[in-house]
């Protein structure tokens, strides 16, 4: 049996990493969740044209709204890139990859959890046809949300 302090632990830690992927979704292209424990959110974004400073400049601005303690950013190293190469195989190891529909709600393209970015020759990337799930109750106070749930 779930305790109910554990319960809503859990959610308030699952609504504010979903506000962090939303925030983070309005100025990037895509928002991978790589990695996941408890309140640890690994997340990754393409860089585009912007700089470490300017997503620094972002996170900080949402840091209050978002209940963001700690964090860190960095470039992807050497290891974690031939890390991913070995990983290619091993479809469960992908990310929870997000982006935000036309309607702006934050939009899940690969709930079965298997790779829906691929490289495009350039290196650009481009999202690969899968199911997606809408999360449309972003807005809605936690209250609400436990409520219709």
């Amino acid at each position: 049996m779930v305790q109910i302090e554990n319960l809503l632990t859990y959610l308030y830690v699952q609504s504010y990493g979903l506000k962090v992927i939303e925030s983070l979704a309005r100025e990037f292209k895509t928002v991978e969740l790589v990695e996941q424990c408890s309140d640890f959110f690994k997340l990754k974004v393409p860089r585009g044209e912007n700089t470490i400073g300017s997503l620094f400049g972002l996170i900080e601005d949402k840091k209050a709204d978002c209940a963001i303690s700690e964090y860190s950013v960095s470039q992807t190293s050497l290891e974690q890139i031939f890390q991913n190469f070995a990983n290619v195989s091993i479809e469960e190891k992908a990310a929870l990859t997000f982006e935000l529909s036309p309607t702006d709600h934050l939009v899940l393209l690969n709930p079965d959890k298997k790779k829906c970015i691929s490289q495009n020759i350039d290196g650009s990337e481009k999202p690969l046809a899968s199911k997606s799930k809408v999360f449309d109750d972003m807005d809605k106070t936690d209250d609400e949300k436990l409520l219709q749930h």
